[in-house]
């Protein structure tokens, strides 16, 4: 056991002080720091190429915002969280407010009341 803890041992050695020894031949590369700067670069355009299509497609399509001129029919005006798992929310839509209950049985309406008539002729007030 012991003798072959010295072979080891002197097997790591010898060839350590060779490899020290030798000297560590290398080429470098001269068109790698180009590379990763175009390379790098090239991602940049890419990501911003990306988000411009995304932003361009959400005007295009007006997704997330209302088109000008169209009355808004469901607006939700207020929610309160009454516990983990249940919450009450007054909805208006067509010149009534809901009062709509949440909860993990369902969701129900408890009350509607009727609006009376905005003067500026808008269901539910202003539109947004």
């Amino acid at each position: 056991m012991r003798r072959g803890f010295i072979f080891a041992l002197a097997c790591l050695l010898y060839s350590g002080a060779s490899v020290a020894a030798q000297a560590i031949s290398f080429k470098r590369d001269t068109d790698a720091g180009g590379l990763a700067g175009s390379s790098g670069m090239a991602v940049l355009m890419l990501s911003l190429l990306a988000i411009g299509a995304v932003v361009f497609v959400r005007k295009r399509l007006k997704l997330g915002t209302h088109a000008a001129g169209r009355p808004v029919l469901l607006r939700v005006l207020e929610t309160r969280r009454l516990g983990p798992r249940s919450m009450l929310s007054v909805v208006e839509f067509g010149g009534k407010r809901h009062l709509i209950a949440q909860s993990e049985h369902g969701i129900s309406c408890i009350d509607t009341v009727i609006l009376p008539p905005s003067p500026t002729g808008l269901e539910g007030g202003d539109a947004y």
